[in-house]
């Protein structure tokens, strides 16, 4: 489960919030501004923050938050408030979205709702792992470890944007063509072909897939085909 640092002096507010978030969504509280620091600090695989103008009163008081929390994440920062000039200022800062405090929680699952899916078939586990660690913020990994799997994986999920297919699932042999000729008759998007073999890639690019890659640098290679940033939590 994705997390969401949530910096907000009132705590009713807090306790709503995360009711309505709970099954998304781990929220992480923060009530102060210095406690915000620290589990920022304490949590870096965080998705998104968000950012109250006031923390605490009535007076804007939290641009030099922002500016520091923007220096070390690159993920979607919300300023949050009921008064737009206020959340401007936080604009201006360095927050990336800006909501009324009513709408925080559809604003937060509005971005959940907005990351591309990549199905990545590859039987390693630990580069699995690697991999949707690097993507993390960036796409939602749905990760098939045999070709069985990837099969129904693929069925299950009709709203995939792009796949990864290792050639050999399992083993050191080729033998995924076969999978992408089957998804290529449904599936339009990207298939990007991955191996440490440069043979075994070309194979793949035969049988339909549109991209080739070393597995190194499959991250790299997914956030530019589909356009996004490979910087770290954008």
């Amino acid at each position: 489960m994705k997390k969401v640092l949530i910096v907000e002096d009132v705590a009713k507010l807090q306790q709503l919030w995360q009711a309505l978030l709970v099954s998304h969504v781990e929220v992480i509280q923060a009530l102060t501004i210095e406690e915000a620091k620290r589990k920022f600090t304490a949590h870096p695989d965080i998705f998104a923050i968000v950012v109250d103008a006031c923390v605490p009163g009535d007076i804007v008081n939290t641009e030099s938050l922002v500016v520091i929390l923007r220096a070390g994440f690159a993920g979607p920062i919300i300023a949050a408030s009921s008064c737009q000039e206020d959340r401007l200022r936080l604009i201006k800062a360095g927050c990336s979205h800006e909501s009324s405090k009513a709408s925080v929680p559809r604003t937060i699952l509005t971005l959940l709702e907005s990351l591309k899916k990549v199905l990545i078939v590859e039987d390693d586990c630990v580069k699995q792992m690697a991999w949707i660690d690097m993507l993390a913020n960036k796409v939602e990994v749905i990760s098939a470890f045999s070709r069985v799997e990837a099969e129904q994986t693929f069925r299950d999920n009709p709203d995939i944007s792009a796949i990864v297919m290792d050639a050999c699932v399992p083993g050191n042999s080729p033998n995924t063509a076969v999978l992408v000729r089957e998804f290529r008759e449904t599936f339009n998007g990207p298939i990007i072909a991955t191996s440490s073999e440069a043979p075994y890639r070309q194979l793949l690019i035969r049988a339909g897939c549109d991209y080739e890659c070393k597995k190194d640098d499959v991250p790299a290679k997914i956030c530019e085909v589909l356009g996004l940033s490979d910087k770290k939590g954008t």
